[in-house]
């Protein structure tokens, strides 16, 4: 397991799998409770260009800050599954904030961060 990461000030474009994330932090969960998994997470003034789909996925993780990153995408740029910018599942303490997303692809849909079967998660601003 992960524990006390720090993904700061990097520039992350384009990716090879069309169902897959740019970052991703999972771990294992039952019934929505991190079990074993990442711990003290922080992701944080990075610029996501082109995802092909979701830009993090944070699963299965406690104790997680994604805070100041930037998500921008060209408009020719294919996107492989709708849905926002963030996958947030059964983690819990979870700190969302300062986001910014300039994505004008059709398949890049609000709500930007999507939140299933976890406790404790904080979208800010």
């Amino acid at each position: 397991d992960a524990h006390r990461v720090r993904i700061e000030n990097n520039q992350i474009t384009g990716g090879d799998l069309p169902w897959g994330a740019q970052v991703v932090i999972e771990g294992a969960a039952a019934q929505g409770t991190p079990m074993s998994g990442p711990t003290d997470i922080t992701i944080k003034n990075n610029q996501f260009m082109n995802a092909p789909a979701l830009s993090i996925t944070i699963g299965s993780a406690y104790l997680v800050n994604v805070l100041n990153n930037q998500v921008s995408a060209d408009a020719s740029y294919p996107r492989s599954q709708p849905g926002g910018v963030i996958s947030i599942h059964d983690s819990s303490t979870v700190t969302v904030s300062g986001l910014t997303v300039n994505d004008p692809r059709p398949n890049t849909q609000q709500p930007y961060v999507r939140v299933q079967s976890s406790t404790g998660v904080t979208i800010l601003p």
